[in-house]
């Protein structure tokens, strides 16, 4: 009684069963809401990755690899804490 579930969204966890028998033992119960790729910083830092790559045409595995790692050396911390910034991460 009085603890707090947070389930995620999987179809099973939402039938009225379940949520019905933890509520009825006193567990608030709550789902987090849906996923949105819109709302997710990391979002922005894989489509600057992926344009970097898509920009260096490297056609060989040998090649990729090479550019993977220039690539993600382009990624700086002052990007990565303005993208959490925009969506109001409190931490940032």
């Amino acid at each position: 009684k009085g603890d707090v579930l947070v389930m995620n969204n999987f179809a099973f966890h939402k039938n009225s069963a379940t949520a019905f028998s933890f509520e009825e033992a006193g567990v608030e119960v709550h789902f987090p809401q849906p996923y949105s790729p819109d709302l997710n910083p990391s979002e922005m830092m894989w489509s600057k990755i992926k344009s970097l790559l898509h920009k260096a045409k490297a056609r060989t595995q040998e090649k990729l690899l090479a550019a993977i790692g220039t690539v993600l050396c382009k990624v700086t911390s002052k990007e990565t804490a303005n993208w959490f910034a925009h969506y109001r991460y409190a931490f940032i």
